[in-house]
């Protein structure tokens, strides 16, 4: 897991993600996402001491339905449904 904590510059939000557990092979992430458009623009990813970025220009929001979000139980009927909310 992760902890996060979010600031924010200019027109974006921050969000910093740092690993609980040290031998996470990405030990920290910052996402960068618009504040109007909630749309991500950059994430830049910490993985031995070097850092990755990835910079999102062509991002496409799409409406989806809330049912694709849900698992279906009964086309599963022996599947253990185990909920952490």
């Amino acid at each position: 897991g992760y902890k996060y904590t979010m600031n924010t510059k200019a027109n974006s939000y921050i969000v910093r993600l740092k690993a609980i557990d040290k031998s996470n092979p990405i030990g920290e992430m910052l996402i960068t996402v618009g504040k109007k458009s909630y749309v991500p623009t950059s994430i830049m990813m910490c993985k031995n001491s070097k850092w990755s970025t990835i910079s999102i220009s062509n991002f496409k929001k799409t409406n989806h339905n809330n049912s694709i979000f849900k698992f279906n139980k009964s086309a599963y009927p022996s599947a253990e449904v185990i909920d952490l909310r």
